[in-house]
């Protein structure tokens, strides 16, 4: 189980945000990869417009050297530009031509685990560590696995699993390849707030625990056993919660957040 630690910064600016504070530090080049939520409680509109600004304006936010990367997770995860070194004219054409598949978005589900994990394998095909590193999930909510028959589909695992054990273990593997995770909160139609959404990832099982597909998830703290029921049936699947994963430090985790888009 992982807590996270966070620090909050708000950018109101439509379709982009400034990554300085993120990326560049003087330190030299860095690192970028960005996982795009294509699920479909995102707006069409939103995903094709601001969001493909956002990823982008990100180029300029980089010093001379630095890697890209974009992976798109809806019903399926892919990396739709391979993590590589751009010029600016190549990075512009490649999120141009992203902006001309009318299939990336919106479809089902949220599969966050896969993403990350996705995320990983860039990085270790890389074979080079030492260059900060920076994967960004954008994301409008919490994670939700395929239906179909994927190594983690809800015909596979239960949902508590998923939650509690899969999609932790996908951040640890991220911890380990020296990667910071930013969570970028894209505000959903209800405009519940960025501290409120992003309650998984700061470790407030709480709100994790409002979901209506878990029962007998505690909101007390003391999370030793969460249940779910198996799709489409009554039957019960229950795993115990382990304290077995470390709090990332706020080196390690920070929330971002779009605002007012």
């Amino acid at each position: 189980l992982i807590v996270f630690l966070f620090s909050f910064v708000c950018f109101p600016v439509k379709g982009q945000f400034n990554l300085q504070d993120v990326t560049s530090d003087g330190t030299g080049p860095s690192r970028l990869i960005m996982m795009l939520d294509a699920s479909n409680s995102i707006d069409r509109d939103f995903f094709y417009s601001d969001l493909l600004d956002t990823v982008e304006h990100s180029f300029d936010a980089l010093e001379e050297g630095s890697e890209l990367g974009v992976i798109v997770f809806k019903n399926n995860v892919k990396a739709v530009v391979p993590l590589s070194d751009y010029t600016k004219v190549e990075w512009i054409a490649e999120i141009d031509r992203l902006r001309l598949d009318d299939t990336l978005c919106c479809r089902c589900c949220t599969p966050v685990a896969e993403a990350l994990e996705e995320a990983a394998a860039l990085i270790k095909s890389r074979a080079d560590y030492s260059m900060k590193t920076i994967a960004l999930l954008f994301t409008d909510g919490s994670p939700f696995q395929n239906t179909g028959n994927g190594e983690y589909s809800i015909r596979t695992i239960s949902r508590a699993e998923y939650l509690f054990d899969i999609v932790p273990n996908a951040v640890e593997e991220l911890e380990n390849v020296n990667a910071k995770l930013v969570y970028v909160n894209i505000p959903d139609t209800d405009q519940t707030s960025a501290e409120d959404r992003s309650g998984y990832f700061r470790g407030d099982f709480s709100y994790l625990c409002q979901l209506n597909d878990l029962i007998e998830c505690s909101d007390e703290g003391n999370y030793t056993e969460v249940c779910t029921r198996r799709q489409g049936s009554n039957q019960r699947e229950c795993i115990n919660i382990t304290y077995d994963n470390f709090p990332l430090t706020a080196d390690q985790f920070t929330l971002e957040s779009i605002d007012n888009i």
